[in-house]
């Protein structure tokens, strides 16, 4: 090629760089002018309100994972203006941390603001409970976006459990993928993409991001590939953690820490509800592992070591059947193999199909990330497993399959305070007075307000629904209905719970 010919191909490639950079400089400013004049802003999760004495404050008002309003709720509001020496928390999740089935003044944020309020009694505490029933993590990144604006000090995550759902297509993994998803999650946060998208709604259904999170995350008993796959898991998993590395990031671009929260669920009191045999069982093999389980069936009621025998000859044959590795659980309890005991339990929560709860990768994801992105780590998890002893986690501590109990929301509290002491925050562990707090009795609770233990046996029924037991559900929403005394519980009892208690109560986590 000639220099001349050289010189003119240079020439047409540096009027395309020119004109890329040109097209980027003025969408740039473009965006920019549209934030500077607050044109196509996000709708805000919290609204402005003013007290009867004056007093400016913000509450939740938007539920940014089903597109409604939030009512007023304890515990969803805090000052407007951070008064000086105020320390801010505030905590996300879904059902679990609301404090479903009683109520965000009776959740672990609640429990918490108590403790902190009398260990700490020379700083001012506000926490925010803005958890939501139902939420996964998409909604929750959208509202530490928000809480970011908002001088937090602390974020406080108890969120996992509403991840897995149903199955999903090749395409929907595709899109599902961190690196796919966060730029059309970037994109959708666009002034000129929100602006764009009133004029051509068939762009906005291609980015259509919350349709795609399905929030449904209860899929109804059915067959088995109605629910998600191991490469579905997989990659809700990596998604999972992409969300939970940017919150902590967010926070610490906003001068605040964040605390982890580990997971914990019903291991030992809520079997699974959907097991299925590996893939590629034969007849033979089929007909071998119902004849040893069968035999172990047998022999539990008084010889748990035989019985044992006989299911690890079944579990050599297949040893992905959810329920299989439940009974040997219980059998293991039972003659005081704590150790084995916990491992199977685990494996039939992981392998149920139904997915009542977070998988155990979950809580290593957590870890892996307050190590790496230095957030607190909160091990709720151990906490309760070891406060349940050899009840190895169940009805001791939860309400149903993953709601915590009153206990277990004050131990959850008691926990994240544990863990600020030892860190100094907001002060130093010595400017703590650890004795000052103790947490009322439950059960005094309860005997106080006996609508609290109604509200549990709903939130049972209601689960036990989902989960496709009806003689469970039944029994449990006939003795709240002896068990109440207000009129309204018993009406919508007896005429059927309606479709918002689904939506708002114990099947959304």
């Amino acid at each position: 090629m000639t220099d001349l010919g050289t010189r003119g191909v240079a020439r047409r490639l540096s009027l395309i760089v020119v004109g890329i950079g040109a097209a980027v400089l003025l969408l740039t400013a473009l965006e920019c002018a549209l934030r500077l004049l607050d044109v196509g802003a996000e709708r805000g999760l919290f609204t402005s309100e003013t007290t009867p004495d004056g007093v400016q404050t913000m509450r939740l008002f938007w539920n940014p994972q089903f597109h409604k309003s939030q009512p007023a709720q304890p515990q969803r509001q805090f000052l407007a203006e951070k008064p000086a020496g105020t320390f801010r928390i505030f905590v996300i999740g879904e059902s679990s941390a609301e404090g479903v089935p009683y109520g965000t003044g009776l959740s672990f944020s609640a429990w918490l603001a108590k403790r902190l309020e009398a260990e700490v009694p020379d700083v001012r505490f506000e926490v925010v409970n803005t958890a939501l029933a139902g939420a996964q993590s998409g909604s929750m990144l959208a509202m530490v976006r928000d809480i970011a604006q908002h001088d937090p000090d602390l974020l406080v995550v108890y969120l996992g459990h509403n991840e897995i759902g149903g199955h999903l297509t090749a395409e929907e993994r595709a899109r599902l993928d961190p690196n796919a998803f966060d730029f059309r999650a970037w994109l959708a946060r666009l002034r000129m993409y929100r602006l764009l998208a009133r004029a051509l709604p068939q762009a906005e259904k291609r980015l259509d991001l919350h349709g795609l999170e399905r929030p449904a995350a209860v899929v109804p008993v059915g067959t088995p590939r109605n629910y998600a796959s191991e490469a579905d898991r997989a990659v809700i998993a990596r998604l999972y953690r992409a969300r939970i590395e940017e919150m902590v990031r967010i926070m610490r671009n906003a001068g605040a820490r964040t605390a982890l929260l580990t997971l914990s669920q019903n291991l030992s009191d809520w079997p699974p509800v959907v097991s299925v045999h590996r893939d590629g069982l034969s007849p033979d093999d089929a007909a071998a592992w119902q004849a040893a389980v069968d035999e172990g069936d047998a022999l539990a009621p008084h010889d748990c070591q035989a019985a044992l025998a006989a299911w690890q000859r079944a579990l050599a044959i297949d040893d992905g059947y959810a329920l299989l590795h439940f009974k040997i659980a219980n059998c293991q309890r039972g003659i005081g193999q704590m150790d084995d005991a916990r491992t199977h339990f685990r494996l039939a929560s992981d392998l149920d199909r139904f997915s009542q709860g977070a998988p155990l990768s979950f809580n290593e994801i957590l870890r892996d990330v307050a190590e790496h992105e230095g957030a607190l780590l909160v091990d709720v998890d151990a906490v309760l497993t070891d406060a349940s002893g050899d009840r190895l986690v169940g009805d001791d501590l939860f309400v149903d399959a993953m709601h915590p109990n009153l206990r277990g929301h004050q131990l959850i509290a008691a926990a994240v305070a544990d863990v600020m002491r030892q860190a100094g925050i907001p002060v130093p562990a010595d400017r703590w007075r650890v004795d000052a707090y103790h947490d009322p009795d439950p059960d005094a609770l309860i005997a106080a307000d006996p609508e609290l233990g109604v509200k549990e046996l709903l939130s049972r029924g209601v689960v036990c629904y989902a989960a496709g037991r009806t003689e469970c559900a039944l029994n449990k929403l006939e003795a709240a209905k002896m068990a109440s005394n207000d009129a309204v519980t018993r009406l919508m009892i007896e005429r059927g719970l309606p479709p918002h208690a689904v939506e708002d109560g114990a099947l959304r986590q």
